[in-house]
């Protein structure tokens, strides 16, 4: 059974909020427990209301392999990054491994879920690795599960872009110095990457004015002069190209690192713990839906464009994303490096804090046992 909540006009008019919802809830982690001193809060040694010793006598374990919970709410976004979770309801990948009800719950962005997952609103989310190392930096109870993580291109076209106006001058990423530049959220992973490519190029990133502006209307802000140039995604780089005084200028990832991990599927680790058998068999089933997604193509692609109500025709000339199923340290500890050196971060968390592993997930490689 799949359930859908939320709207696609909510997540392309509110990524801005996003992060504001993040910042705040990383604020309140920082105080103190401000239930301690309540008269509402119940005594430590309190059972919750309806409790009973009768009851927490009744509570068993589940047996080797029974799943802990059978129903799921799962926080995504309505982009082709996010279709395997669909895939795992629609091809009843989730319902073999014992779950019952999963329900897909359309986000703002990967920022505003991660704190609705560690408050327990959400069971999982799909958040950008970018935003969980900024959670997990800040102390916060999450980390990410390797199947399914969303990963660039190896060579081009890449499902990122910075777009510019044919007529422009803009002809290298040289050319981007001092020029404004359109990203869908100050502090996000395009935003670092385009950064990071400037760099790369001798220009320094500070140097450019960052706008923020939501994907869907970069292409106009672009056309009417607003901004010199947009750091987009797919399918607003397809749609923005259908403007023929519009071209790419350059692929941010593969200009910095091709095959960069971007986003995955995070729990609180409260909730791994509580929960084992539930959290490998989650992540069995987006394993084999990123395998059919490779296997057979014609059917991601068809999956892919029901789940972001497009036209298969848009999907398969933008082509489907890139997944996997397991970790390489090197990837997340570059990204990690890149937040440093532009100040998203002071230091961030070992990848084997980052990532959580069971006997059903593998550990990244560098992690050591025990």
């Amino acid at each position: 059974m799949i359930l859908r909540s939320g709207s696609r006009r909510g997540y392309r008019t509110s990524l801005l909020a996003s992060l504001s919802v993040l910042t705040l809830f990383l604020a309140a982690c920082g105080g103190g427990d401000d239930t301690a001193g309540s008269p509402d809060a119940a005594p430590e040694d309190s059972p919750a209301e309806g409790d009973t010793e009768t009851e927490a006598a009744g509570e068993t374990s589940p047996d080797d392999g029974d799943l802990e919970v059978v129903d799921l709410t799962v926080g995504v976004l309505p982009i082709a990054a996010h279709a395997p979770a669909y895939a795992a309801v629609e091809q009843g990948y989730f319902e073999e491994e014992g779950f019952e009800n999963v329900e897909l719950q359309f986000g703002e962005g990967g920022a505003a879920m991660l704190p609705l997952a560690v408050q327990g609103n959400l069971d999982v989310a799909q958040v950008p690795i970018s935003t969980a190392v900024q959670a997990r930096t800040e102390g916060l109870d999450f980390v990410l599960l390797p199947a399914g993580t969303y990963q660039t291109k190896l060579e081009e076209p890449d499902h990122t872009a910075t777009v510019v106006r044919k007529d422009s001058g803009i002809t290298t990423v040289a050319d981007l110095a001092r020029k404004t530049i359109a990203v869908n959220v100050i502090n996000s992973v395009n935003w670092l990457y385009n950064r990071a490519m400037l760099e790369e190029h001798g220009v320094d990133p500070d140097s450019v004015t960052y706008q923020e502006v939501p994907f869907p209307n970069m292409a106009d802000a672009l056309v009417n002069g607003s901004v010199d140039a947009i750091a987009t995604v797919q399918p607003f780089v397809h749609f923005a190209l259908q403007n023929e005084d519009l071209e790419v200028l350059a692929y941010d990832f593969l200009e910095v690192y091709p095959g960069m991990l971007i986003s995955g599927f995070g729990v609180a680790e409260s909730w791994v713990e509580d929960n084992p058998n539930a959290t490998a068999a989650f992540n069995r089933a987006i394993r084999r839906a990123v395998e059919e997604f490779e296997s057979d193509p014609e059917t991601g692609i068809a999956l892919t464009a029901e789940y972001t109500d497009s036209d298969e025709a848009i999907i398969r000339a933008v082509g489907l994303p890139s997944w996997v199923t397991e970790i390489d340290p090197a990837f997340v500890e570059q990204q990690i490096g890149l937040m440093g050196e532009h100040g998203m971060i002071e230091q961030g968390p070992a990848v084997e804090e980052l990532y959580w592993s069971t006997d059903e997930i593998e550990a990244p490689p560098t992690r050591a046992d025990g």
